[in-house]
């Protein structure tokens, strides 16, 4: 494209000068009248015009020094005489040079400054287009104006908003149009920002405002654009509705939460996750002996107020809440100001990438209350105990006498003590509940047979079973185990009388003993009613009945929470297999001796 544009300035500028002043002066000289005539310079200066104007200045200056040299010689010097030109030829050859350089002169400034001119004006126009394009793309609704608040331009999502022509809204006063019209207040902040808006102090407003059908939330943003004595003033209105909303709803949130942390419910703290406490409530505080002046000087660390057994627990909570974005609900100490622990429900919730809402609920009511319960079941189990033994004791020398009597009362006496054995089996399991839950259920631990353990367990359920079989299986023969002997034949007969009483058509079951390099195994098969599959995770709780579900109801439901509690003083476990109508199997592993 550059060569092109060389190409063609050489042609237009140098090249056709000459070939057209040359074939001028040919034309002139052998075809139309062959007499030297000097008015042909002047006819010369049109070329220059010409040449000036295509190809600029000094095209025509060489058109003029061209011409005025073969004008010369065609025509000046043939009607000199011997002595040479005369001044006055010279002097016409002179003020034709002069004239040249000046036409070129004028004529190319002309024709260059029309040129620019009219590039400019397609420079103009293409920016204007471009401008008016980029204008209407743009959702904000844009106005320009003057300091009246006449419109010189406007885009279409204005237009578009006033359900008019972008053509209508130009050289109208905006103070005639919505959303000014319509609000008194709104005009008058918009009157006021226009006389008092600069270059150096553009101005920002909120409002809300009617445009159409539609109530909106618009920021206003007014600049000036000057330049020199030219000013204009550019309004631009966006919709901040949803951005309104968002915020006022985060206000309410703000509020609410605000409301809940101080209303003193519960503890509750916004920390980091370095774990100092950046806010919380007055309960919070409270709870640990501390005041809300002690917390604004010296702030509060999770380290400060953490026993060390909870250190590893803590540092699983906050992986858990970086992961899930939440924290299950886990019991946890905390050191109080005067150096006891309190013993609180701890739950947290991430509220952004760096801070936590940790909820705290202190469980010493609930562990006082406890406590007093655990005390009360103790204490009334152990009282229970002793009038219990003296009414076995005279019921059996009752049973004596009644012997050499006539009349038969074995039957009474019976269900006397049949009913007297059950309470007391009631009483001794809440004597053991009562004794795990203050950690005082102690194991006398000796080395066992526990083949013969499991021996001894059946041989004492099989007098009471009628419609049932026990079958033994030892895959392994003297399996040594230690333990406590009395605690442990405990669980067996728990699992052998379930296994009856949740197989009440009777029928087999099967008790396996076998082992492997580190642990012992029994098991106990029943082939009854089985556990409902949404209830076998409950079955080690205490005071929980599958009988409720079966309609077998009887005893407290400790049987296997006190088992399960018993196994794990032993460091072992004890699970279910179970299918409903298909019968259970419980699985009880202990270490080897």
């Amino acid at each position: 494209m550059k060569i092109n544009n060389r190409i063609r300035t050489i042609l237009i500028g140098y090249i056709f000068p000459i070939l057209t002043i040359s074939l001028f002066f040919v034309i002139r000289i052998y075809f139309l009248d062959n007499k030297l005539i000097l008015q042909a310079f002047s006819i010369l200066a049109i070329f220059v015009l010409i040449h000036s104007a295509m190809g600029g200045f000094w095209s025509g200056l060489l058109a003029t020094f061209y011409g005025a040299a073969i004008g010369t010689y065609l025509y000046i010097l043939p009607l000199s005489n011997e002595s040479g030109i005369s001044d006055l030829e010279l002097n016409r050859v002179s003020i034709w040079i002069f004239t040249g350089v000046l036409v070129a002169l004028f004529t190319s400034t002309f024709a260059t400054s029309r040129k620019q001119l009219k590039k400019a004006t397609v420079e103009l126009n293409k920016t204007t287009k471009r401008l008016r394009r980029v204008m209407d793309s743009i959702f904000t609704m844009i106005a320009i104006v003057d300091r009246e608040g006449t419109i010189n331009e406007s885009n279409k999502s204005y237009a578009n908003a006033l359900e008019i022509q972008v053509e209508d809204l130009n050289n109208r006063n905006i103070f005639d149009l919505a959303p000014w019209n319509n609000n008194t207040e709104l005009q008058e902040l918009l009157k006021k920002s226009l006389l008092e808006v600069s270059v150096e102090n553009p101005i920002k407003f909120e409002h809300s405002m009617q445009i159409g059908r539609d109530v909106t939330y618009a920021e206003v943003t007014i600049n000036v654009i000057k330049e020199n004595r030219f000013e204009e003033i550019v309004l631009t209105m966006r919709d901040r509705t949803d951005r309104k909303k968002y915020e006022d709803e985060l206000l309410k949130s703000k509020e609410i939460l605000s409301r809940l942390i101080d209303a003193n419910i519960i503890g509750m703290a916004v920390s980091n996750l370095e774990g100092e406490f950046i806010e919380t409530n007055d309960e919070f505080l409270e709870m640990l002996g501390y005041t809300p002046e002690e917390f604004v000087e010296n702030g509060l660390n999770s380290e400060k107020i953490t026993p060390t057994e909870y250190s590893d627990i803590s540092q699983s909570k906050v992986k858990e809440l970086l992961e899930k974005g939440y924290m299950n609900i886990f019991e946890k100490e905390f050191f109080h100001r005067n150096g006891s622990k309190v013993s609180m429900m701890v739950a947290g919730v991430m509220i952004n990438s760096e801070q936590a809402l940790c909820l705290m609920l202190d469980l010493t009511p609930q562990k006082n209350l406890q406590q007093k319960k655990d005390e009360f079941i103790s204490v009334a189990s152990h009282e229970l105990k002793t009038p219990m033994t003296v009414i076995k004791g005279y019921l059996q020398l009752l049973s004596k006498k009644l012997s050499h009597s006539k009349e038969d009362y074995s039957d009474f006496l019976n269900i006397i003590d049949f009913q007297l054995n059950k309470m007391n089996s009631l009483v001794n399991e809440l004597h053991d509940m009562s004794k795990i839950e203050s950690n005082k259920l102690r194991m006398n631990n000796k080395n066992l047979n526990l083949n013969e353990l499991v021996c001894t367990s059946i041989k004492e359920v099989n007098p009471f079973i009628n419609s049932h079989e026990i079958k033994l299986i030892e895959e392994v023969k003297d399996i040594y185990i230690k333990g406590d002997i009395i605690r442990l034949e405990q669980v067996m007969l728990n699992l052998l009388t379930n296994a009856i009483k949740y197989s009440p058509d009777g029928g087999e079951i099967l008790v396996t003993v076998n082992k492997d390099d580190k642990s012992a195994f029994i098991s106990v098969k029943d082939y009854g009613v089985g556990i409902p599959k949404d209830l076998i995770k409950s079955i080690f709780t205490k005071f929980f009945q599958v009988e409720e579900k079966l309609d077998l109801k009887e005893g407290l439901g400790l049987g296997l929470y006190i088992s399960s509690e018993i196994i794990k003083q032993h460091k072992g476990s004890i699970s279910v297999d179970s299918k409903e109508n298909e019968g259970s199997t419980f699985i009880v592993k202990l270490p080897l001796a």
